[in-house]
């Protein structure tokens, strides 16, 4: 819309750095927020493949004197021009050797999954020297290496089968990648060694004579799967916003949209298939548990990013389930009202004698991990990979443990045969299912996420004599909300202390999940207005001493009284539900009525 123009600040989530989610206006980085979320997430890519975030797993990745280790290598920082112009490539240098070293960088991340993809790649441009190697060494065969010659642009030497690129930047720069499956969980480790030739074999050694620099190097990134990925720079790899591209529906958008959401864990500790063996019967991942019928492992592979197992059920039962657990029966620990979200992906592979009906189940258990009670939340899957989810609050006071599972409902003495593709399963306190939080060998917790923007009323973004704020928010669901506090709010600070006047907009703790629009009075909040969808346009347009709510196209509330002083931020406390934020704008002054309705119709 045209008045968009006469907007102050204007936020579309497209741009986003560590710490960072970039404002299209002002440019000055007056407007940008300040992100925090100290840990790895997953979102939905642009192309419907959920991916980690950040998906670079090196940390200082242009920064080689800290956090590498150098081995018979000496780094000198920042001396000449990187690929991006800015003048933060290291020089890569080795000294005159007694004997035979190895003249090498490395850097460790995570545990590897096994049977995950990885490509790690480097920027390299030459100096005195014109080749080298990236191996990988560690949870890696003995054949993901390749040689590559800086003058003339090519690879050479490799291990049987690797996949290795040379792609010239310009100025002298080529990115270089090596990629490779995992077949251990110790982690992995793509290293960059200097060689004497370009047919040199894995891993070699040699003795350099004179002291030289090898080689320039930038952008260094290791990514799972087999694309090495537009680079993506880090320091210490936290604090990186999600533009997640995912619909409600479960389409792809072709706009991302910033996704908030609260501290998590997956209590799953093998939420990846580490251990799983396809065969008859095959083995199960680590920690997992079966029942019921013959069991085959008949695959195990990766789809839109996730790892997962295909299970074959055949023969005739002697059971009213088949099952398996993901994980012991006597390991995730819980207790009486507790609510608790079991979830997985699934997708049908074949079913030519299918079962009664398919289950997701929370199996609850004592003490001693004996019965107490099971729930099953029915489910019918398709040949899509689709993700179904089971929520449960706990009624029984001898509940000790929980444990997830899948079922298929059976009739005794009856055949079947069906296989069923599993991925990502999460177990989770809470009364919804987040994004995906991968796991090899213990639980893991993904942060809560916030932002903030200082200093809006002094920046000039906003005044205190009127103005307006939009915001374009959506759920992918009804979602309830299970802790107190959290939400999105534009807040006027009055003084030094505690004490606050503002605008806050946060989730109401109704079922299903609704939007509260209040107002703070020393920090006293006011129902303003409830909203009747899960995806909502909000204008509040206030001239200094009265305010007024537009949701969706109408004109909710008039000319409530207001006073603000002196804006101070905009600020995302931790949140408590999920919540897309699509788009969302600052004006200098308040908006007519007309355009308040015209940019907050749906």
């Amino acid at each position: 819309m045209s008045f968009f123009d006469e907007a102050s600040w204007v936020l579309i989530p497209e741009g986003i750095k560590e710490d960072v989610v970039y404002a299209q206006k002002p440019t000055n980085g007056l407007g940008d927020l300040t992100f925090t979320r100290a840990s790895d997430a997953t979102r939905t890519n642009s192309a419907g493949v959920i991916e980690r975030t950040p998906w670079n797993l090196y940390v200082n990745s242009e920064d080689f004197s800290t956090g590498w280790t150098p081995v018979s290598v000496t780094i000198t920082p920042n001396v000449v021009s990187a690929p991006n112009g800015t003048l933060t490539a290291d020089a890569y240098n080795v000294g005159i050797d007694a004997g035979n070293v190895r003249h090498r960088i490395l850097q460790s991340f995570s545990s590897s999954i096994v049977g995950q993809s990885y490509t790690g790649s480097y920027y390299l441009k030459k100096a005195d020297h014109r080749w080298v190697q990236i191996v990988a060494v560690v949870g890696f065969s003995n054949d993901v290496w390749a040689n590559f010659d800086l003058e003339s642009g090519v690879v050479g030497n490799g291990g049987a089968g690797v996949v290795a690129t040379i792609e010239s930047v310009g100025d002298g720069w080529y990115r270089c990648s090596v990629t490779g499956v995992a077949s251990a969980t110790n982690g992995t480790l793509f290293e960059l060694l200097a060689i004497n030739n370009i047919n040199s074999g894995r891993y070699p050694s040699y003795q350099s004579t004179e002291a030289a620099v090898v080689c320039y190097v930038w952008g260094a990134q290791a990514v799972e799967g087999t694309d090495a990925k537009p680079y993506f720079p880090t320091t210490n790899r936290q604090d990186v916003p999600r533009l997640d591209y995912r619909n409600a529906d479960g389409t792809v958008s072709t706009c991302p949209r910033l996704l908030l959401e609260p501290q998590r864990t997956n209590s799953i500790r093998n939420s990846t298939m580490v251990g799983a063996v396809a065969g008859s019967p095959g083995t199960l991942p680590t920690n997992w548990t079966v029942g019921g019928m013959t069991q085959t492992i008949a695959g195990l592979g990766t789809e839109n990013g996730l790892q997962y197992i295909d299970v074959r059920f055949s023969g005739t039962s002697s059971s009213t389930v088949a099952f398996f657990g993901f994980d012991q029966i006597s390991q995730i620990a819980a207790a009486n009202g507790q609510t608790w979200s079991n979830s997985f992906y699934a997708k049908i592979i074949a079913q030519p004698s299918p079962p009664l009906s398919y289950a997701l189940a929370i199996r609850e258990g004592n003490t001693g991990g004996g019965f107490v009670a099971a729930t099953q939340q029915l489910f019918t899957p398709t040949t899509s990979l689709v993700r179904y989810t089971q929520t449960r609050t706990i009624p029984n006071a001898t509940t000790v443990f929980v444990q997830p599972q899948f079922v298929a409902n059976l009739t005794v003495g009856a055949t079947y045969d069906f296989t069923i593709r599993i991925a990502a399963p999460q177990m989770e306190r809470g009364a919804y299912a987040t994004t995906f939080i991968p796991t090899t060998t213990a639980a893991v917790s993904r942060l809560g996420e916030s932002f903030v923007r200082n200093n809006i009323f002094t920046n000039g973004l906003i005044s205190a004599a009127g103005g307006t704020w939009f915001i374009d928010l959506s759920a992918n669901t009804p979602y309830t909300r299970d802790t107190s506090g959290g939400g999105i709010a534009l807040n006027t600070i009055l003084d030094a202390t505690t004490t606050d006047n503002g605008l806050n907009i946060r989730n109401t703790g109704v079922v299903p999940s609704r939007l509260g629009i209040y107002k703070v009075i020393s920090s006293a909040n006011t129902l303003l207005y409830t909203t009747l969808t899960d995806s909502v346009k909000i204008a509040i347009k206030w001239n200094g001493t009265t305010a007024d709510v537009f949701v969706n196209g109408v004109k909710q509330v008039s000319a409530t009284s207001f006073t603000t002083t002196a804006m101070q931020f905009i600020n995302s406390s931790t949140i408590d539900v999920p919540r897309f934020i699509n788009q969302s704008a600052l004006f200098p002054i308040p908006m007519t009525d007309d355009q308040c309705i015209e940019m907050t119709t749906l």
